[in-house]
């Protein structure tokens, strides 16, 4: 085999072996991303679900206009955590 043969063979097989790692580290960041976006899904089927509740946008309305955005927007993290695990921990019981 040629000199520039054997480089071109060189050059091809160091780019499969670029590819291959290129592949490997575009997976882990599409996984990580697919994860994100799963938690974002959720989040929103929760939303809709209660948005849909006459009560629950009477109730929105009202703490915005008399507690503040900022305020109703720092709690809604940790409510939407303590109405899910009441959720889990009912159906669990029902369950039983």
């Amino acid at each position: 085999m040629s000199s520039r043969a054997q480089e071109l063979e060189s050059r091809r097989l160091a780019l499969q072996a670029r590819c291959a790692e290129q592949r490997a580290a575009l997976a882990q960041v599409s996984d990580a991303l697919e994860h994100n976006l799963r938690v974002v899904d959720h989040a929103l089927d929760i939303a809709r679900r209660y948005a849909s509740l006459p009560v629950v946008v009477g109730l929105a309305i009202t703490l915005f206009a008399f507690v503040g955005r900022a305020r109703v927007l720092r709690w809604v993290g940790p409510a939407l955590m303590v109405v899910t695990t009441v959720r889990r921990i009912t159906r669990e019981r029902q369950e039983r």
